[in-house]
């Protein structure tokens, strides 16, 4: 348990993702201080935050990785074989 607020400031950067949780619940069981809770809610996010941004950056390297075939067109040339030549002006 988080003793003060100094102690949380002190411990909190070199805390995991299940050390912040296990905090939260210690916290919200036992002296409910709201600013303390805030403060850990506030570094889970940013820890889940970051993992996930990891996580997406690597689905992103994959699937850039993966040859894809060109898209095929939408709709059909209006045109059949070549198209109509532009008269001059």
């Amino acid at each position: 348990m988080i003793a003060t607020w100094k102690e949380l400031n002190e411990s909190i950067a070199g805390m995991s993702e299940a050390d912040i949780e296990a905090a939260l619940l210690a916290e919200a069981s036992g002296k409910q201080r709201w600013t303390i809770i805030r403060r850990l809610h506030q570094r889970q996010c940013a820890l889940r935050a970051s993992r996930e941004r990891a996580a997406l950056k690597a689905l992103c390297a994959k699937i850039a990785d993966t040859p894809r075939p060109l898209p095929a067109p939408t709709t059909p040339s209006p045109y059949p074989g070549d198209p109509p030549a532009i008269p001059d002006l």
